[in-house]
């Protein structure tokens, strides 16, 4: 069985985010929980208590994705 504090890490946190506003073309946020098996999560919700970053779409990205 693998590590589950290893998926939520900040750095994957933060390329599945910046993939994710990529392809779909909208913002996201890396927030910190204050679960250890889970430290950071993401938000559609850039304002969100906890952001700790802000990962914004491409312009040529946004409004692509329908």
């Amino acid at each position: 069985m693998t590590d589950t504090r290893v998926h939520a890490t900040f750095e994957n946190a933060w390329r599945l985010a910046a993939t994710m506003a990529e392809v779909l073309g909208r913002d996201f946020a890396v927030v910190r929980t204050e679960d250890p098996q889970r430290p950071f999560v993401l938000e559609d919700d850039i304002a969100h208590l906890g952001v700790v970053a802000v990962i914004t779409a491409p312009c040529d990205a946004i409004g692509s994705v329908t």
